[in-house]
């Protein structure tokens, strides 16, 4: 029936039809999925599950960050292996249930990921989150 409308139809039906399936096109393309943060932390994908694997312990994702290696050392005072420019910061909190916490952990741990080697640099445990975490994602 709208192919015959816009076929036989007048053409105010016509140019009405088509000016309709043109919106609906336009507004599909803007509102679909994408396969990213929308943070600025795209390239950090990859890094979810090496980061998870890194903490031993029960915990809770909380957060992903794409970041300068400096912006890392001057919030953690800690220093980086290797020459990294940007890094992947996954940031968890550790979960033990009534239990108290293992020694050495505390109450957030922060993981740092090479970009290029998809390895981990570093591994830290926090009480407080040195940088804001917002966009958050659920991972199992």
């Amino acid at each position: 029936m709208l192919f015959k409308a816009v076929v036989t139809g007048n053409w105010r039906k016509r140019k009405t039809l088509l000016g309709l399936l043109a919106a609906s096109i336009a507004l599909s393309a803007c509102g679909g999925g994408r396969p990213e943060f929308g943070t600025g932390a795209t390239p950090c994908f990859q890094a979810l599950p090496i980061a998870k694997h890194a903490v031993p312990i029960s915990k809770t994702f909380i957060g992903v960050r794409l970041i300068s290696s400096k912006a890392i050392e001057r919030k953690l005072s800690i220093s980086l292996p290797g020459n990294q420019k940007n890094v992947c910061l996954v940031a968890f909190k550790n979960q033990v249930g009534k239990q108290s916490l293992p020694p050495g952990y505390r109450r957030y741990s922060l993981v740092t990921v090479s970009l290029t080697s998809k390895s981990v640099l570093k591994t830290t445990q926090v009480n407080k989150l040195p940088i804001d975490f917002r966009h958050n994602l659920s991972i199992s």
